[in-house]
């Protein structure tokens, strides 16, 4: 065990194993975890001990269900994790990935091809994590998908070619910290306008404020709270309408996010804005970030640049070097290393 010392541990990136840097770390430490593991038989980094070139499906999900049962240990009750994961298909040639099929003999079986499943399946392992954590205890709050605007093409043409991946919210409690002010989205100004106006007068319940001529017969002008008296089932309707008439919206659950761009040495770095609005919504200032597959860092800088602390461990001395290049030039002087 490593160990770490809170107060002089924050701010720091080490090379580790993710599941032996969280055994460090104090329990109820952090507030959120933004990460992306590898991908399941997707990339090869080349170095031992490596994450996500488990032999099957099934012991790449159990070894992410231990990391995050320890990862509960050290989040707060408030705390939450966002896991971003790609899907791939059975019989690639690096055992995951579709494209040439690779007919290469390991105990029997083609490379690639696992029990249950066939050539050319899908293997659904963003869901079989998912399902196995909310097995495991987690809250499976939400399932966020990332629509690249601008993805890679497939040499396929026996299906669609994907364009996105899943950005799953868990929480260890039922209740939790989100600020949903903090990622809303703003409204056209035609939008804004229709939510102001005072309706007055009209009858009928065509109008999206709601009926007038019921029981609750109100006159909804601007802010008015239109369902008050409706009963619980209504909870937080007020508070939407109200941001609607103010100009924001609750921001939905398909991101538009372009794939990121990066003169780093990294395969499968993702876009700054992910850990942005991971963060924004999970923590507030000076709050603990934590990403246990730091990569090149990108969930450590948006950290860093609002103003949160961060810890991130990756196996890589190429990833962490580069990481602490990248954050030294952000913060100058007050870079800890």
């Amino acid at each position: 065990m490593w160990g770490v010392d809170m107060e002089a541990g924050y701010n720091r990136i080490v090379k580790i194993d993710a599941l032996e840097g969280m055994r460090g770390l104090q329990s109820g430490s952090v507030q959120s975890i933004v990460t992306s593991p590898p991908y399941f038989r997707q990339r090869d980094y080349g170095f031992a001990g490596q994450w996500g070139q488990e032999g099957s499906p099934e012991e790449y999900v159990r070894n992410l269900v231990l990391l995050f049962r320890e990862a509960k240990r050290v989040l707060t009750d408030s705390g939450t994790i966002w896991l971003v994961l790609g899907d791939s298909y059975a019989g690639g040639p690096r055992g995951g990935q579709e494209g040439r099929f690779n007919y290469g003999q390991t105990g029997g079986a083609p490379v690639g091809v696992y029990e249950g499943i066939k050539k050319k399946d899908l293997l659904g392992i963003p869901w079989m994590v998912a399902f196995a954590l909310r097995a495991d205890g987690w809250y499976l709050r939400q399932e966020v998908i990332w629509y690249k605007t601008r993805s890679m093409p497939e040499s396929v043409v026996d299906r669609c070619t994907r364009c996105h991946e899943y950005i799953f919210m868990f929480s260890k409690c039922a209740r939790y910290y989100y600020d949903h002010r903090a990622i809303a989205t703003e409204l056209k100004k035609s939008s804004v306008d229709r939510l102001n106006q005072n309706i007055e007068g009209q009858k009928g319940s065509a109008r999206v404020y709601g009926k007038k001529n019921g029981p609750f017969k109100t006159v909804y002008t601007p802010f008015t709270h239109k369902q008050d008296g409706h009963g619980v089932r209504y909870a937080g309707f007020n508070e939407c309408w109200l941001k609607g008439a103010r100009g924001i919206a609750n921001r939905k659950s398909v991101w538009p996010i372009p794939t990121g761009v990066s003169k780093e040495e990294h395969f499968a770095s993702f876009p700054p804005k992910i850990p942005e609005l991971c963060i924004k919504a999970s923590t507030g200032e000076g709050d603990l970030v934590l990403d246990p597959f730091a990569g090149t860092g990108t969930t450590l800088l948006q950290a860093s640049i609002l103003g949160r602390g961060y810890i991130g461990f990756d196996l890589s001395a190429k990833y962490v070097e580069i990481t602490r290049r990248r954050l030294k030039e952000l913060e100058g002087i007050f870079f800890r290393g």
